[in-house]
């Protein structure tokens, strides 16, 4: 039996099939910009400067956290390049597990695997250690080299929905 795995394109390559990318050229720590533009469909340049000017991120710098928890918590409303409004939903990250030898239960972070299964529909800006990245309908969207590593904990998640 042949086992056939479907080529998934990286983040960057489905952001710059959005619209203009002229900002990518040379940015790099850039996670948070790509998997804005990825959630909500806006173009690179347009989630530049939403990440520039409301999230303080600097050219080759990351964001912190703290900023973009702040943003998603306040139930603040992105616009993406076709005047869609989008606004990001807290998701609750922890599962339950039962240790079958002392019968306790304990909680911990999900692993990116888990809230993939347990989330497969809809759009979801993920914030795990030191990165950013999107899961749409169940599938990560990230880097090449980083969509196999399914076993990163998940720190923050906000559910991407569109106001009509």
């Amino acid at each position: 039996m042949n086992n056939i795995i479907k080529e998934k394109k990286s983040i960057t390559d489905q952001v710059i099939n959005q619209g203009s990318a002229i900002k990518l050229n040379g940015d790099h720590n850039n996670c948070t910009v790509l998997s804005l533009a990825a959630a909500t469909n806006m173009s690179y340049d347009r989630a530049y400067i939403v990440a520039e000017k409301i999230w303080s991120r600097k050219i080759k710098k990351g964001v912190k956290t703290k900023e973009i928890s702040n943003f998603f918590n306040t139930n603040s409303v992105l616009v993406n390049d076709i005047d869609q409004k989008f606004i990001g939903k807290k998701v609750e990250v922890k599962s339950a597990y039962l240790y079958k030898k002392t019968g306790k239960v304990n909680f911990c972070q999900m692993s990116l695997s888990t809230f993939a299964k347990q989330y497969s529909k809809g759009v979801y800006y993920i914030l795990v250690r030191s990165h950013a990245l999107v899961i749409k309908d169940g599938d990560i969207v990230d880097h090449k080299s980083l969509i196999l590593k399914n076993k990163r904990r998940v720190l923050n998640a906000w559910k991407i929905e569109e106001i009509k």
